[in-house]
């Protein structure tokens, strides 16, 4: 059924929304198939025309079966559908039908962790080394908490451990060091714990949907089993053993060492991973970037040769396989996907872009004229005086990526969002520091928005040639296509909120559409502000906006996160003009 579908009209005008997933061991597609719910399954907004016009064409009713868990609401309808493009067989797309503005979209993931896997210790000891040794003024103000935290863990884990070691080995002068009122409340703080897992196990499976059933057996198992551990807690480890300094040392060193396995290494650890340049992460790094660049190549089509296309269309050496059927290209990455979608951004621009060997027209390299002499007027180094105005730069923007994606083989991403991205921590993770940052984007290797002109001429534009050849972008405008939504929820005492997450316009540019969020797990109190990272696309949780550079819009909403992904996601764009009919031939 979903083939059939997707082959009814085949000429329909479709958009393309890449999802890169963040760090840690993620299974194929789990981000995607819950962005997809958050951007299109849910949002009626995008249907409302059609489905007045064709009730039932584009949405679905979700009745609650028996035993199912799950709100009945209606939602958009989608399908999976086998494609080759993610080059992984574990993956497949998602469609949609036409909504209200005549665009389908289809939605890929681009999926990297299993490149990344077997990243060891090794890996994360020599990035937290990196970390940790820097002098104060290197680190940034507002992960100063944290990197003075992450100084106390380590030295106090290593005394733990030593600790330990000693009491083993040496000398029994450990004794008790617990209070002896401390017995009585041994057995119910078991208890207590026991309690509180089944609760929340049992909360767990009250809020399972996807047509998942739960029955009574599954109530009793979350019941029993805390309160069954429970009880060999008590039987083995009787308070006297508790009480102890051997047992206090080694119980902290287990709960470090997990944290560290369990935790730091299959998350952090792909950060040390990908983010440190180094013998042992140079394969791993150029093979996620050739899945993501390769992707992009596929989406994108095939450039015309010479005397094929249209008059100005540069010779282009490309052998991508691809089909052409896009208008636009969306990408929308999580934590470290933003990190490597960025640097997909900057390869894919020099290769594909409207720089000397891309294609560029007329229309496209008047819009880039202006967009330089907004730039040169209002932000001529980089950093925007009093006059700039982030609405009508990106204006301009969206005016430079619908003219440079209109000539068959150009480019076609308009929109990155990036929600919880450590990109934040720049000048701490990418380079040593402030400076050395700073020294990165006047060499061109850090891309920022609005981009940075050329010192001598003042211009994101050039001419490749001395021969009279008409002006072409730069390698580092390519926010001058792009525009950059970032949605981020900001921590305090590194616990609550998102610590990897922050500001991004004073590193990458004023340009930059900054939303801070409060992401909040209600009915949970303060207590549901507890590392909040994985809670961007979550329809089950309330938010609020403490801050934006982007002038209020629409009416205000329990669930603003949500609202402001869909708007820089864009899915209802205007259907770009008739010039681009071209690419469906």
């Amino acid at each position: 059924m979903a083939v059939s579908d997707d082959q009814e009209a085949p000429k329909a005008a479709k958009q393309a929304v890449i999802v890169i997933h963040g760090m840690g061991q993620q299974r194929p597609m789990q981000t995607m198939r819950s962005i997809v719910r958050a951007l299109w399954e849910t949002d009626l907004d995008l249907t409302d025309e059609v489905e007045r016009r064709e009730p039932g064409r584009s949405r679905r009713i979700s009745d609650l079966e028996p035993g199912e868990i799950g709100p009945p609401d209606p939602v958009n309808k989608s399908w999976l559908v086998p494609d080759t493009r993610t080059g992984s067989k574990e993956l497949a797309r998602i469609t949609t039908p036409v909504a209200d503005n005549g665009m389908r979209t289809d939605f890929y993931e681009l999926y990297w962790a299993d490149i990344m896997e077997g990243t060891t210790r090794d890996h994360l000891v020599a990035w937290v080394k990196g970390l940790l040794w820097r002098w104060p003024h290197q680190v940034p103000a507002d992960v100063m908490f944290a990197w003075a935290l992450l100084w106390v863990a380590t030295i106090a884990g290593i005394m733990f451990a030593l600790n330990g070691v000693v009491s083993l080995f040496g000398e029994d002068t450990s004794g008790r060091v617990l209070p002896d009122a401390f017995d009585a409340w041994w057995p119910w703080l078991v208890l207590g714990l026991a309690s509180i897992a089944a609760v929340l196990y049992g909360r767990r499976l009250t809020g399972r949907s996807g047509g998942l059933r739960v029955t009574s057996l599954d109530f009793l198992f979350a019941a029993v089993l805390p309160f069954a551990v429970a009880a060999i807690i008590l039987w083995f480890l009787p308070v006297e053993i508790v009480a102890g300094a051997s047992f206090l040392s080694f119980a902290a060193t287990a709960v470090i060492g997990w944290f560290i396995q369990g935790f730091l290494v299959p998350y952090f650890g792909d950060v040390a991973r990908y983010v440190r340049p180094e013998p042992s992460t140079v394969a791993k790094r150029a093979a996620v970037m050739e899945r993501g660049l390769e992707l992009l190549r596929n989406l994108h089509g095939e450039v015309p040769k010479p005397g094929k296309g249209a008059a100005a269309t540069r010779d282009y050496d490309h052998d991508a396989r691809a089909r052409g059927d896009y208008r636009r290209v969306v990408i929308v990455a999580h934590s470290l996907g933003s990190v490597i979608a960025y640097d997909m951004l900057r390869h894919f621009w020099a290769e594909r872009g409207p720089v000397a060997g891309g294609v560029i027209d007329d229309d496209g390299r008047a819009a880039l004229i202006a967009m330089s002499d907004y730039v040169d007027a209002h932000a001529p180094d980089g950093k925007a005086l009093e006059t700039f105005d982030i609405g009508a730069f990106r204006t301009l923007q969206r005016g430079v990526s619908q003219a440079v994606g209109r000539p068959q083989g150009g480019w076609l991403i308009t929109d990155f969002v990036t929600m919880g991205s450590p990109l934040t921590h720049g000048e701490f993770l990418l380079a040593r520091d402030r400076d050395d940052f700073e020294r990165l984007k006047r060499d061109g290797l850090v891309p920022v928005c609005p981009p940075l002109p050329d010192a001598m001429d003042r211009s994101i534009l050039y001419a490749p040639r001395d021969d009279g050849d008409a002006l072409v972008a730069r390698h580092t405008a390519l926010f001058s296509a792009v525009r950059w939504t970032n949605i981020y929820d900001r921590h305090w005492l590194v616990f609550f909120g998102d610590i990897v997450s922050g500001p991004l316009t004073s590193l990458f540019g004023a340009g930059i559409a900054d939303h801070h969020v409060a992401l909040s797990r209600w009915p949970y109190g303060f207590a549901g502000r507890i590392f909040t990272h994985l809670d961007y696309w979550s329809d089950t949780i309330r938010s609020r906006v403490l801050a934006t550079n982007l002038p209020p819009g629409g009416p205000a909403s329990s669930q603003p996160h949500i609202d402001l992904l869909r708007d820089g996601v864009a899915l209802d764009a205007a259907m770009p003009d008739e010039k681009n009919e071209a690419r469906q031939d």
